[in-house]
């Protein structure tokens, strides 16, 4: 016999080698699937959430799942994302907040996120930490999204039963937080739905603060109004821009420049009765919020805008909107549809001396931006 044929050279030499790992599937057939020595991506997937659940409900060391999936997530195993986070929460709430120890990854993953937060915040309401940990947790959740804070409010009405903020007071004070909060211009819906959730004046006890927080309350309905009217004519802004631009006159004044400008550029042209919200919009804005302007100013800025608009019929209506004469009666009627705009019922025109201003300015822009003698903007003019 050759020495290659020798028992410990073909033991070591032998491609068919004995399988001693077998006894480790005789318990557990499921896990043959797993048993390959170039597992694809989504068999990877598999084998860590199965092992993480495994490893919870065998020996309840959370510690040891979280750890396998934090490995997994490091070498770019791909949707491990939701696993981490249930057992980064199910870790808090057996080692942080000892609470519940007898949960399990699989009891956690089926309770709602209202049923988690509650949890979290079971063992805390002693010392008050569970009202600061949640204010932090939904300001910083609305930066980006109200979505899950308005499900927390909702929760938090006066009519629920199981409130997850029971004081009316925290409750308004974070619902403000949150919606000023936001970065985003595309919120208004959720906002007004947070709304919705706060109490009503003389609702549960008043406390010092009770009072001032309903007033903030009205005024952000105001703030609310105003982004709804810029989102009406197609300029988004987020609610913390108009409580930050209401006491500053140049920024109110450009804004209402540029909704007057972006509706005067608008393909088709808009309609008499556009511009006619257009105007009460900006009055309703400047009475409820930009208080920092005067209603006079408001029709300068519209009718600038009429003047300066490239249409003619817009420039004819601009002319209703204003005194045309220093001493004598104007003769020409104010347009049906701008009739009784003014506050009080009265129609208000711009003074004389402005709209010479206004027309001059405007006449000279149409003659700059004119390029030949025959340019349409020269008729403009």
């Amino acid at each position: 016999m050759d020495w290659c044929e020798e028992d410990q050279c073909r033991m070591v030499l032998d491609q068919n080698l004995p399988d001693n790992a077998h006894f480790l599937y005789e318990d557990a057939p499921d896990w043959l699937r797993f048993r390959t020595a170039t597992p694809p991506m989504d068999l990877l997937t598999d084998w860590y959430l199965s092992r993480a659940q495994d490893i919870d409900s065998c020996s309840r060391q959370v510690d040891c799942a979280l750890s396998l999936v934090r490995l997994g997530k490091e070498r770019d195993i791909p949707g491990l994302e939701r696993l981490c986070d249930d057992l980064v929460t199910l870790e808090t709430l057996v080692y942080e907040t000892a609470c519940e120890l007898s949960l399990t990854l699989r009891d956690l993953q089926h309770l709602s996120d209202i049923d988690k937060l509650r949890l979290l915040m079971k063992n805390k309401q002693s010392c008050g930490a569970s009202e600061a940990l949640l204010r932090e947790h939904l300001v910083t959740l609305s930066l980006q999204d109200l979505s899950l804070p308005l499900a927390v409010f909702q929760h938090s009405k006066p009519d629920s039963q199981q409130k997850v903020l029971g004081d009316p007071d925290q409750l308004m004070t974070v619902a403000l937080e949150c919606i000023y909060g936001c970065e985003r211009d595309d919120q208004l819906a959720l906002c007004y739905d947070i709304l919705e959730c706060l109490p009503q004046r003389g609702y549960g006890p008043e406390t010092h603060i009770t009072a001032s927080l309903h007033d903030q309350v009205d005024k952000l309905e105001k703030h609310l109004s105003v982004v709804e009217v810029l989102e009406k004519h197609g300029l988004q802004k987020p609610i913390s821009y108009v409580r930050s631009s209401q006491t500053c006159t140049e920024e109110a004044h450009a804004l209402m420049v540029k909704l007057c400008r972006h509706t005067g550029r608008r393909t088709p042209p808009v309609s008499e009765s556009v511009w006619r919200s257009l105007l009460q919009d900006l009055l309703d804005m400047q009475h409820n919020v930009y208080t920092c302007l005067q209603p006079d100013t408001c029709h300068q800025i519209f009718v600038e805008s009429l003047l300066c608009s490239s249409r003619v019929e817009n420039i004819v209506l601009a002319g209703q909107l204003m005194h045309c004469s220093a001493v004598s009666q104007d003769v020409v009627p104010v347009s049906v549809s701008f009739r009784d705009r003014g506050r009080g019922g009265v129609s208000t025109r711009v003074k004389y001396h402005t709209a010479v201003e206004l027309v001059l300015a405007a006449a000279r822009e149409y003659f700059n931006s004119s390029t030949t003698l025959t340019d349409p903007c020269m008729d403009l003019a």
